[in-house]
């Protein structure tokens, strides 16, 4: 009787995991390849097999795609759709919904997400480590991040942490943490909105806590498969701690570049790379500035090296001891998923 149950449940699971990847590829070359659509972002698209597991396709090399299930579909000039996938022409994306059907080129799409069911079902994410020594000046070094991605029809949940820990003999020990939540929703013709919290720490700079809250409005000065740039421009109100437990109030503008670029050739990278500028409303003459940038070797699978730049200035740091600047590099091994 067990062994009957047991067979039942393998074959309703076998149906079940066959019934969920019906969509169809169907390349520039004629093939034709069933699965499930994962997700378009950086010019390739996700796309899980039954053979042959989660696969990347370029979206150049994409002539048709067909989907019953629901997406979120933007195209390089901001505008967004959603419904499903009907058959269309060759080079073309049919998206059919309640409100009608729109024919759309497949070279002007630039995103296409899942609308999924289920909390947990709309959560993405990758997380890395990496770790350095240095035998000469018995210097440790280790860093870590998390990010976290939670998105429905309506807006986009962020949430990131970060962590770069140096153990010195010699010397103090360095902290830096950056811990991030943010809301944000894309609009039409590539204007988007973010609300976001934060809390760093950073010993260089002396800086034991800083919460902030910021609010900003942006667009996206262009968006295609393979690069993107976004400028943003809001304020923000944080409160800081110095290392000498002195705290106080500030309030900053925020003049914020992001840029993508993303590569498909030998070696398949990306890079990314963001600028803010945090002029000071409250205290005269102070500006910081934050620069990172980050380019990724994807390695196998779902696995990826990276590479890490990072610079942080203040120019009137809120402990006396403290650095004006903080910079590093930092390598690390992360996993997707």
């Amino acid at each position: 009787m067990l062994k009957r149950v047991l067979l039942l449940i393998s074959v309703v699971l076998s149906l079940t995991a066959n019934a969920a990847k019906t969509d169809i590829v169907i390349l520039k070359n004629g093939d034709r390849i069933t699965g499930e659509v994962k997700e378009l972002n950086q010019g390739k698209l996700k796309y899980s097999t039954d053979d042959i597991g989660i696969i990347y396709v370029e979206w150049d090399n994409i002539s048709q795609l067909y989907s019953i299930n629901n997406f979120e579909v933007v195209t390089g000039n901001g505008f967004k759709y959603f419904g499903s996938i009907g058959w269309s022409t060759p080079g073309k994306l049919k998206i059919i919904s309640p409100a009608g059907t729109e024919e759309l080129y497949v070279h002007d799409v630039v995103i296409i997400s899942p609308i999924k069911t289920g909390f947990w079902n709309k959560i993405d994410g990758n997380v890395s480590l990496g770790f350095s020594y240095t035998r000469a000046s018995n210097v440790l070094q280790t860093n870590s991040s998390l990010n976290l991605k939670h998105q429905n029809e309506k807006s986009t949940n962020n949430l990131t942490y970060s962590n770069i820990l140096t153990y010195k003999e010699t010397e103090r020990d360095a902290t830096k943490q950056d811990a991030i939540y943010s809301f944000s929703q894309l609009l039409n013709k590539k204007f988007y909105w973010l609300i976001g919290l934060s809390w760093q720490q950073n010993s260089e700079l002396g800086i034991l806590s800083r919460a902030s809250i910021s609010g900003q409005y942006g667009k996206y000065v262009f968006i295609t498969n393979v690069n993107s740039l976004t400028a943003g421009a809001g304020a923000l109100v944080n409160q800081e701690t110095s290392n000498e437990n002195v705290t106080n109030q500030n309030i900053e503008a925020l003049i914020s570049l992001r840029y993508n670029h993303f590569s498909f050739d030998r070696p398949k990278l990306s890079v990314s790379a963001h600028y803010f500028l945090f002029p000071s409303l409250t205290i005269n003459g102070r500006v910081r500035q934050d620069f990172d940038t980050e380019i990724s070797w994807k390695v196998i699978s779902d696995f990826k090296l990276s590479l890490r730049v990072y610079f942080t200035t203040d120019n009137k740091p809120v402990s006396s001891t403290a650095s004006n600047l903080d910079w590093g590099i930092i390598t690390s091994i992360g996993y997707t998923f």
